[in-house]
């Protein structure tokens, strides 16, 4: 489902605003990680387990998906759905 044209756009200014914020300008660089929290405090509370382990589990969700949404932004649809396929997500 993210990884679908109609996304497209909108990752990217997502991607954009992450490179402003490890560049560290302002308000990017405390509004994309504060973002990024919330996102694997909700991944988070879809999984099983302890709370540590979900917490683990959680951020690996979201640096996978992102790195593979950044991927396809930078390399192309067909390359990040190979990707996709060989990690066995898709």
């Amino acid at each position: 489902m993210l990884a679908h044209p109609d996304a497209d756009r909108a990752f990217g200014l997502f991607f954009e605003a992450n490179g402003l914020a490890a560049s560290g300008v302002s308000p990017f660089d405390t509004l994309v990680p504060a973002m990024v929290s919330a996102w694997i405090d909700w991944v988070a509370e879809l999984l099983p387990g302890s709370a540590a382990q979900r917490r683990r589990e959680a951020e690996l969700t979201v640096a996978l998906l992102d790195g593979l949404l950044l991927f396809r932004q930078t390399a192309g649809a067909a390359a990040a759905n190979r990707v996709a396929r060989t990690l066995g997500l898709r």
